[in-house]
């Protein structure tokens, strides 16, 4: 009887362990700057990236004064070389990454094309489309009240928008539905029968509701 309990003690303390992968999302989590950049064997980019943030399974690339809506990715850390598949807007890229010299190189392939076998992108057989070397970059402590609520108020956009009512310089749309709004991340797709008509940026968002003006659009929308 004393043996059992001692091997499902083993057990469950063996379960516990983290696996692999959670092991390797622990290496990476946190900010990483971007050190250098090669797109399709030109060594350009660097300045568009400042860094990539890291947290569990998914990044956000961070530019100047934006960043990009947040992907989700997958790791292999058993093979080799380690491997990395991004989910971003309904496609999977494929690539590999590895621990250089203080450095984490990222080799990513474009457009459908296959797994890369070498941190490349000259054209050259099993070669990527672009590769990030990104450096340990120390992140804010926190975000700050102004930012956090920004972003919550970004996730409660988010979705495809159908217009319910529309008024135009005091004049009512008579068929509204024509019109609709997709939000995703920090993206603002106007839409008119169904067709994308312009995208924009949303930089700022009022949690007064004030009102700001008299003239222009005014769009009520049915998720």
């Amino acid at each position: 009887m004393i043996f059992s309990v001692l091997v499902f003690g083993l057990l469950v303390a063996a379960d516990e362990k983290p696996s692999p992968v959670k092991e390797e999302q622990a290496r990476l989590n946190g900010a990483r700057g971007m050190f250098d950049m090669e797109t399709n064997g030109n060594g350009v980019g660097r300045a568009e990236v400042k860094k990539i943030l890291f947290n569990g399974d998914k990044y956000t690339f961070y530019h100047d004064d934006t960043k990009s809506p947040e992907v989700t990715f997958k790791l292999n850390p058993a093979a080799e070389p380690r491997t990395i598949d991004v989910l971003n807007g309904g496609k999977t890229m494929l690539g590999i990454y590895r621990f250089q010299d203080g450095k984490l190189e990222i080799c990513l392939a474009q457009d459908g094309k296959p797994r890369p076998k070498i941190f490349s992108t000259h054209p050259e057989a099993g070669a990527g489309s672009v590769l990030y070397v990104l450096k340990p970059k120390t992140p804010p402590a926190k975000l700050d009240s102004a930012e956090v609520a920004f972003q919550d108020e970004i996730k409660k956009l988010a979705g495809n928008w159908s217009g319910s009512s529309r008024e135009v310089d005091g004049r009512l749309d008579k068929d509204p539905s024509n019109h609709g709004l997709l939000v995703e991340g920090n993206k603002w797709a106007t839409r008119f029968k169904g067709k994308e008509k312009e995208t924009m940026n949303i930089l700022r968002v009022d949690l007064k509701g004030g009102q700001h003006g008299e003239d222009g659009e005014r769009f009520g929308v049915d998720l």
